[in-house]
């Protein structure tokens, strides 16, 4: 399978796409956490936020099989959850003719 044409923390800052529900600060710490579960490299201060909330020094270099969240009221998961999904789907999808089958 080919590497997507723009990574999911891309798809949740663009415009056209997850922008629009993503775009205010509060949801910094959900970007760290995107990155993380799908493997993409963090900066300095997303690695920072990812040891404070996880207690790793190191964030994960390839997308995670599983992840688990302690999340309280308001803290975005009813509206995260569904973009993650939607990128997880397009993410195993194959060519055009192929079965598509969960893991």
């Amino acid at each position: 399978m080919s590497a997507p044409a723009f990574t999911y923390a891309e798809a949740c800052q663009d415009p056209d796409l997850f922008g629009p529900w993503f775009a205010a600060d509060s949801w910094g710490v959900w970007r760290v956490i995107d990155k993380a579960l799908f493997g993409e490299p963090l900066d300095e201060a997303e690695l920072a936020v990812f040891t404070e909330l996880t207690g790793r020094d190191e964030a994960p270099t390839a997308p995670v099989t599983e992840g688990w969240f302690v999340c309280g009221r308001r803290s975005g998961k009813d509206v995260k959850a569904p973009s993650g999904v939607l990128r997880r789907r397009r993410a195993h999808a194959k060519g055009i003719g192929q079965d598509v089958q969960d893991r």
